[in-house]
């Protein structure tokens, strides 16, 4: 009876990857957890020019303990009489739609990071089987062209995110700005609906005295008619005032954010009093062009595209990618024959390091000519 043939595994496989290559995983590896998120998401800058151009405060809400918060001081603040400064400050703690903007500023923040993370390596291994034998194969490959462009990569998306964080602070003084008009709109409409009832009233009782009149032939029926035409005019006036006070009232509502039952808000009666000379502002023009946010951003985004441009004419033609590949072949060839003994053939492959480098041109092929 024939033996059983011994299977020989040969010596266990030796992976020939250089220092070179382990080092050079190991910094991708370490790299790509040195990039953060900022504590507080970006909003430093936004803050800084609230509080030196408007001297007010904004937060971002993200957490329910910093809505709550929220909610206490917008409460707090609406409890009393509004004025214009406790309305902006409502509105930069509540608006729904400033918020937003400060997540778009978070995910421009989320762009950075990703932006300056290298390339992650793959990692894969394969085995084919065979007649006779199988072949393990074991690769690292990585983006070696998006690893020498992250500095220029990362410097371009922190410009986009400067110009983020400058949008945000726009977005912020655009709506205080906003509410500060909405509120002046809002007292004026309430001011004249006093005057202009008044003067209804006035209206209203001079039309009676021109009847009185007309009835004991004191006045003819020419000015009786005309004062009950004004009186007429005044009234649907104070109407259409009216209705613009509630639309006024209702549009600064919508810009602090109010609803269900924090819409009671209280408005002076009166507009504050005009100061007795005018204001002497003589560096407005130069203040007004070097702090102005628009010119800003649009400096920072030629920069970006500039430094976008460079980097598109340097790797427009090269696509290349390093693969560090260890491949481990083990082939096991058993023959059986008859009698009391077995055989057993083993072959070896050696490990190798393969690198494939491509370009957006296909390569030339060339033949020589056959010499006969």
């Amino acid at each position: 009876m024939p033996a059983a043939p011994e299977i020989n595994p040969g010596p266990t496989n030796r992976l020939r990857i250089t220092s070179r290559h382990v080092a050079a995983v190991l910094a991708g590896l370490f790299l790509s957890g040195c990039a953060t998120f900022s504590p507080d998401g970006g909003m430093t800058v936004v803050a800084n020019v609230a509080a030196e151009a408007i001297k007010k405060d904004v937060v971002s809400i993200r957490t329910v303990d910093d809505a709550e918060r929220t909610q206490d001081v917008v409460r707090g603040l609406i409890r009393r009489t509004l004025s214009v400064d406790s309305a902006i400050q409502v509105a930069l703690l509540n608006n729904r739609g400033l918020q937003a903007s400060y997540n778009e500023l978070a995910l421009a923040e989320l762009d950075l990071v990703g932006e300056s993370l290298p390339p992650h390596p793959t990692f894969s291994i394969s085995r084919i089987a065979g007649a006779g034998g199988f072949e393990i194969e074991r690769q690292v490959v990585g983006n070696v062209l998006a690893l020498a462009t992250l500095p220029f990569r990362s410097e371009i998306a922190r410009q986009r995110f400067q110009k983020a964080q400058l949008r945000a602070a726009e977005e912020t003084l655009r709506l205080a700005a906003e509410v500060r008009r909405a509120y002046y709109r809002a007292v004026a409409a309430n001011e004249l609906v006093g005057l202009l009832t008044d003067a209804k009233s006035t209206a209203e009782s001079t039309a009676q005295l021109a009847e009185k009149l007309g009835q004991t032939g004191s006045l003819n029926k020419l000015d009786q008619a005309r004062e009950q035409v004004f009186y007429a005019e005044t009234t649907a006036d104070l109407a259409a005032l009216r209705q613009e006070a509630i639309s006024s009232r209702e549009r600064l509502i919508r810009l602090l954010g109010l609803w269900d039952g924090d819409t009671g808000i209280r408005l002076p009666q009166r507009l504050p009093s005009l100061p007795r000379r005018p204001l002497s502002l003589p560096g407005i023009e130069v203040d007004a062009v070097g702090h102005r946010l628009d010119l800003q951003m649009a400096r920072i985004e030629l920069a970006a595209l500039a430094r976008s441009l460079d980097l598109t004419q340097a790797t427009r033609f090269v696509s290349c990618s390093t693969s560090l590949a260890s491949t481990a072949r083990r082939a096991i060839r058993t023959a059986h024959r008859s009698g009391s003994g077995a055989s057993t053939s083993r072959s070896r492959f050696p490990s190798s390091t393969a690198a494939r480098c491509g370009s957006g041109r296909r390569p030339r092929s060339t033949t020589r000519p056959s010499t006969g």
